[in-house]
């Protein structure tokens, strides 16, 4: 998706010393232990229908500020348009849920790890307009981390340090 989350500088702090003193085999489990915290918070902002606190940025100029303003809040609601259209078809009685028309995009999201990384995002190619918005499309950022799972996993980094030293 060509994009990153910031604001999480003591987990950055904490791989970078980790990858100081751990072998890159180590290295490779704790940065999959992360992606799939990742993953899981999103699945959540999906169920609570509302933007991660940490939103993922653009590496395209404009767009970072959309989802920044975005963070921590409720998904802008449907049109009553998509609504109806939606009630018409399989949606007959319950709630009409925002992003999961078809649950493609909830599914598509992974983690892909490697020695030195953890690439979170989605496979869909609609992902990017749905979280950073486009022309007559709301942004509805899914992609980010919380800052409870981010301390979380810090500190989990911080302990697998003091073990290997």
């Amino acid at each position: 998706m060509g994009s990153r989350i910031s604001g999480l500088k003591r987990v950055d702090r904490a791989l970078t010393r980790l990858a100081l003193v751990v072998e890159p085999h180590h290295r490779k489990r704790l940065l999959q232990v992360a992606g799939t915290a990742i993953v899981r918070y999103i699945h959540t902002c999906f169920a609570r229908e509302a933007a991660p606190e940490w939103p993922a940025e653009s590496d395209r100029p404009g767009q970072t500020r959309v989802v920044r303003q975005a963070a921590g809040r409720s998904w802008v609601p449907l049109a009553a348009a998509t609504v109806a259209r939606r009630r018409k078809g399989k949606y007959k009685r319950g709630r009409v849920r925002i992003l999961r028309d078809t649950g493609n995009l909830y599914r598509s999201v992974n983690a892909f790890t490697t020695w030195d990384y953890v690439e979170v995002g989605t496979r869909e190619p609609y992902g990017r307009r749905h979280q950073f918005g486009g022309r007559h499309l709301p942004a509805r950022p899914f992609v980010g981390w919380g800052r409870a799972d981010a301390e979380k996993f810090a500190g989990y980094v911080y302990d697998r340090i003091r073990r290997a030293v």
